[in-house]
């Protein structure tokens, strides 16, 4: 191959990995979920947590997946309601940077788990 073709390959890789670099996070899906059960709790509690999403050979091959159980479990107590949650997956600069660093091998994706939770009616003593 001829150097000048080597040359504007090697343009191009750099070129295209300063682009994906500069737009992590603007690939992201956001689902919202409100029960229908939740009314009016007076004062809701929000919360946030990043977690992380593992996957293989550019996302072909799913790895480990963040468990939402103990999350939850951490922000809804008993006497306590969720009233909304919302699960956001983004792909982060950090997330590109590690990609391309292992040349797809390992893709991870931010995972954003955000809510609201309330209190129930308090029980009634006898």
């Amino acid at each position: 191959m001829d150097d000048s073709v080597k040359g504007c390959f090697g343009i191009a890789s750099l070129i295209a990995l300063v682009v994906v670099l500069l737009v992590g996070g603007l690939w992201r899906t956001e689902v919202t979920y409100i029960p229908e059960a939740a009314g009016n709790f007076g004062t809701q509690v929000p919360f946030e947590e990043d977690l992380t999403a593992r996957h293989f050979l550019g996302g072909l091959v799913q790895g480990s997946q963040p468990d939402l159980k103990p999350v939850l479990a951490k922000y809804v107590r008993p006497g306590e309601q969720l009233t909304e949650l919302t699960v956001v997956t983004r792909h982060t600069f950090v997330n590109n940077l590690l990609t391309g660093v292992t040349l797809f091998i390992y893709s991870p994706v931010t995972v954003t788990v955000r809510g609201k939770v309330g209190r129930t009616a308090a029980p009634v003593s006898q």
